[in-house]
């Protein structure tokens, strides 16, 4: 996950995450580099059976706390935060973070979240 809080190349407010009947998209203006890209649709992601966001670095922080927290349609998420739309028809997302990628979370729960959850 990026710190726009975009995965895979589905980015904030793309015409992308408008795409349901196709597997695979060919991007040419992505709002970061490259502008050029392919990538799975969200439906596609949707149904694997096993999904895995990783996030590392202090910089994603702010997208990781608002991917996970009830927060992810305020006013300082972005208008379509991607991380929240990975959504399997089987299972749930796992979340792979560092400590550093987690210190937005220690206000969440007046620290519950550490205790369910183990950074590395």
């Amino acid at each position: 996950m990026a710190s726009d809080g975009h995965v895979a190349s589905l980015f904030p407010n793309h015409q992308a995450l408008e795409l349901k009947d196709d597997w695979v998209t060919y991007i040419t203006d992505s709002p970061q580099p490259p502008p050029e890209r392919i990538t799975f649709t969200l439906p596609v992601t949707n149904s694997a059976s096993n999904i895995a966001i990783l996030a590392t670095g202090v910089g994603k922080a702010n997208a990781v706390h608002l991917a996970v927290s009830d927060s992810s349609d305020g006013p300082d998420a972005p208008v379509s935060l991607r991380a929240t739309m990975v959504q399997p028809t089987h299972g749930k997302p796992v979340w792979f973070l560092d400590k550093a990628a987690t210190s937005s979370l220690e206000a969440l729960s007046d620290g519950a979240y550490e205790q369910q959850h183990r950074a590395y």
